[in-house]
């Protein structure tokens, strides 16, 4: 483990040096005045982008509340604690929302099995993130039918490290690992996976074919940019993927899609203040329903 964590630590420091270095280098390119609201988007699609981004961390929320291990608390509050910790991901460093769960739940479940939860939950987000990208990628040089297939096929991939984890004697020592041999516990991650691929889809579609009104290609091939450009944020130093995720996203306009290329400077600053706003939203929300439950409970 620590010759992997600091395999992880090199490789964030020159990933996210690099991507810094990027940014300078395209300030130039960035737009002096941003169209926030474009003359003909419509409320509505932005509110339906954002209800799908929530309905995301809810879904990767229940994926939390499962694979916390010894927990006496009762579903909602565990929901309701990963909802308030999104707030957590702004600030330096990466423990800030395992902290916040570990602060809110107390003695009722372990460190370790805080950090084992977010794990999994880390490992179905960025699965999701790379079926996403991948199918897109199959949609511009195979068409929609092939891109089906894809994603279709694409969920088999975790379900075979499922079975291979659960099998395997070195991972028997793991908390979660002896669930894995439960096919209804695997049915439920898959198809939790399967509705992490399908709300990020229908969030970014809403956001840039809806609201902005890019056409078909043009936001098919901006919700694959925008999920390349979140998994190399997985791998930056700073809070929340800032500066490698913009600076990945600006520079997949060298990419051969049909991106709106003198945009994506725009683009990349409006996506990130949507994602600031639903993480805000969702964090608020955890907050009322923490408040809730804990009424509920006196």
């Amino acid at each position: 483990m620590g010759r992997l964590r600091t395999t992880y630590v090199t490789l964030a420091i020159v990933i996210t040096s690099i991507s810094l270095g990027m940014l300078f280098l395209k300030l130039d390119q960035l737009p002096p005045i941003i169209e926030w609201w474009p003359e003909s988007s419509e409320s509505i699609d932005l509110a339906i982008a954002t209800l799908f981004a929530v309905f995301q961390i809810t879904i990767a929320s229940l994926i939390f509340h499962s694979s916390a291990r010894g927990n006496n608390e009762n579903k909602k509050r565990l929901i309701a604690v990963f909802l308030l910790a999104q707030a957590g991901k702004y600030a330096p460093g990466r423990i800030w929302s395992p902290f916040i769960q570990k602060f809110v739940l107390g003695e009722h479940i372990g460190i370790s099995g805080i950090f084992l939860a977010n794990i999994i939950v880390f490992g179905c987000v960025l699965f999701s993130q790379i079926l996403t990208a991948m199918v897109t990628l199959v949609y511009f040089y195979s068409g929609v039918i092939f891109a089906t297939i894809a994603a279709a096929l694409g969920l088999f991939v975790p379900n075979a490290i499922l079975i291979f984890l659960a099998s395997t004697s070195l991972t028997k020592k793991w908390i979660f690992i002896d669930e894995l041999s439960k096919i209804s516990r695997r049915i439920e991650l898959l198809r939790n996976i399967g509705l992490l691929f399908l709300s990020g889809i229908l969030t970014w579609a809403f956001f840039y074919i809806g609201w902005l009104k890019y056409s078909v290609d043009e936001g098919i091939a901006l919700i694959g940019t925008t999920s390349v450009s979140v998994i190399a944020g997985y791998f930056s130093l700073l809070p929340a993927g800032l500066g490698v995720r913009e600076a990945m996203f600006i520079a997949m306009k060298d990419f051969a899609w049909p991106l709106p290329y003198e945009h994506m400077p725009q683009l990349a600053i409006q996506s990130r203040t949507f994602l600031f706003l639903v993480d805000a939203l969702t964090a608020v929300l955890g907050l009322l329903l923490l408040l809730f439950s804990s009424k509920s409970k006196s």
